[in-house]
């Protein structure tokens, strides 16, 4: 899928530069598809319940980075490699995969619903990722 945002890349390359990694994503708090429960210690009795929470303790991929060079020394020419597999797998092992924390508006394109929503921010002037003056 696909995602739209209003991060600021310029901000994201200044934290790039800032640290010595190979990568840095863009990592965003995503609301939940569903509501969201904890268990007790028996294991049926639900101790928490939180509606479809946005955020909550987790980061995602939002699917934006910043790239050193030397990332290319992780990407095999083989036609299968797929980025988010091996190579970031690999780039997080040797410590060198940072994360830019974005707070503000990001929205995957995933589905028709999501189309439909992101169509509508568009339609009625709503669109947060629209950052530039006509």
């Amino acid at each position: 899928g696909d995602g739209l945002s209003n991060v600021n890349i310029a901000d994201v390359v200044k934290y790039h530069n800032s640290h010595d990694g190979i990568i840095t994503l863009t990592a965003v708090q995503h609301e939940e598809k569903y509501g969201l429960i904890t268990l007790g210690d028996n294991d049926t009795k639900v101790t928490t319940f939180h509606e479809k929470p946005k955020g909550g303790q987790g980061w995602i991929n939002g699917g934006f980075f910043v790239c050193s060079n030397e990332v290319f020394k992780y990407i095999s020419n083989d036609a299968n490699c797929i980025f988010e597999k091996k190579p970031l797998e690999s780039i997080s092992n040797d410590g060198k995969l940072f994360a830019f924390k974005h707070r503000d508006f990001w929205q995957a394109m995933d589905s028709l619903k999501d189309k439909n929503t992101l169509e509508y921010l568009w339609e009625t002037n709503k669109a947060q990722w629209k950052v530039w003056k006509d």
